[in-house]
């Protein structure tokens, strides 16, 4: 008789539990990488400021065993503080890991300092990133105007509209942007006495144009403007 022999299936349960374990740790990744990481480059420099190659290694495993433990204290700290005041700890948890995470850029500070500075730098504007409205929605601008531009070419009293880009309309932030665009260009043909401006959609990677001639056409009125196509 043959034996057939059989694996351990882990049940759904199971794949779930291990899911929700590894989606928590990487919640929490951007904090163990800022403490190892400077861990690990207070180690470096001493290495090399005393010039001790030789416990490198040494050196090298207290940081990441000291900077994994002291990670763990800190979100076990968080936590715990968080749920005394009845606040929502893992939402606080997921933005400070993420507002932490260019500390990895610590470990090339024993290098040169410019990498601690910049990874400095970055902890810095993740943060104001994820916590101050004013400075995302301006990041979120600056993206999606790189996405989207109305550029403008004005010769011999024509102006030439160019759009080009991906139009979401869908999105808040990108209509804003195109009105804010479009207005600043409509106004300086207005200042230069362009009384019609041509609109070239070529450019428009999604081909939506249809939705965007009347939004144009009404914003050219205000300025007493003509477009044609």
């Amino acid at each position: 008789m043959n034996c057939i022999k059989q694996t351990d299936v882990p049940e759904p349960a199971e794949m779930k539990s291990i899911s929700a374990q590894i989606k928590q740790f990487l919640e929490v990744a951007g904090i163990y990488i800022f403490i190892t990481s400077s861990f690990i480059w207070s180690q470096l420099r001493l290495v090399k400021k005393y010039n001790n190659y030789s416990k490198l290694e040494l050196r090298l495993a207290f940081g990441l065993f000291a900077g994994m433990i002291l990670s763990y204290i800190v979100v076990k700290l968080i936590r715990k503080i968080m749920s005394r005041y009845n606040k929502d700890d893992d939402s606080f948890i997921r933005d400070l890991s993420f507002a932490l995470s260019p500390g990895i850029l610590f470990i090339l500070g024993s290098i040169t300092k410019k990498f601690l500075l910049l990874g400095v730098i970055l902890c810095v504007l993740t943060a104001l990133y994820v916590w101050v409205k004013s400075f995302r929605d301006f990041i979120d601008s600056i993206i999606f105007i790189a996405k989207f531009k109305a550029a403008l070419m004005i010769k011999d009293g024509k102006a030439l509209m160019s759009i080009q880009g991906t139009y979401e309309n869908d999105n808040p932030k990108a209509m804003q942007s195109f009105l804010s665009d479009l207005s600043i260009n409509f106004y300086e043909c207005a200042e230069m006495k362009v009384d019609e401006i041509r609109i070239d959609f070529s450019g428009l990677k999604e081909r939506n144009e249809d939705e965007l001639k009347p939004i144009m056409e009404s914003i050219a009125r205000y300025f007493h403007l003509k477009i044609v196509y």
